[in-house]
């Protein structure tokens, strides 16, 4: 994650390092931030987290990054704005998090229309991800109850093999619990935040 300007230390700087380490995609919290890493002579993927309000689609496809969503109308729009090209979506679900994502009961009581509208023309199911909100905390039980939540809904969705499920934060990425097939976000850490 390099939003806000790398967290305030300078994309200019922090990018060259992170890419000399092997970084391949990097997170940003909008399309600005996604347009000034191409002025940077960034090609690596870009994850533009949302939420995208009604007419953002255009932002995030004109830089050729990919984005997040977390109801099926910013699929809708991001579909119908879309060029010749289909745009790469990260399916968000909200394990507990509560402030974005797709809620369980319509995953749970919809899944063949999340799916239908995950393989619109105009759009590519790129990832499923969700946000530990406590993975910071040791002993907490609300990582374990999240992933549990998050499986769980994975596994009715049943995702194919190209789409890369992504869970961990910072705090998450060293939490001992968590199966070495699912990605990491790492974040404030890298910068010097504390993680317990």
């Amino acid at each position: 994650m390099v939003k806000s300007d790398a967290y305030g230390l300078g994309v200019e700087h922090v990018v060259p390092a992170l890419r000399g380490a092997g970084v391949e995609c990097f997170g940003v919290a909008g399309a600005g931030e996604a347009r000034a890493l191409r002025a940077l002579g960034v090609d690596e993927r870009i994850v533009v987290f949302g939420p995208f309000a009604p007419g953002m689609e255009r932002g995030v496809i004109e830089v050729r990054a990919e984005a997040t969503v977390s109801d099926l109308d910013t699929v809708a729009r991001f579909a119908a704005a879309a060029g010749a090209e289909a745009i790469p979506l990260h399916l968000e679900l909200d394990t507990g998090m509560g402030r974005g994502g797709l809620r369980a009961e319509v995953v749970e009581e919809r899944a063949e229309e999340v799916l239908s509208a995950l393989a619109t023309p105009g759009v590519r199911w790129a990832g499923v991800f969700t946000h530990l909100h406590s993975a910071d905390e040791p002993g907490r039980p609300g990582v374990a109850e999240q992933l549990a939540a998050f499986e769980r809904l994975v596994g009715r969705l049943s995702p194919p093999d190209t789409v890369e499920v992504h869970v961990a934060n910072s705090a998450g990425a060293f939490w001992g619990g968590l199966p070495r097939s699912i990605g990491a976000r790492p974040g404030i850490y890298l910068y010097g935040g504390v993680v317990h």
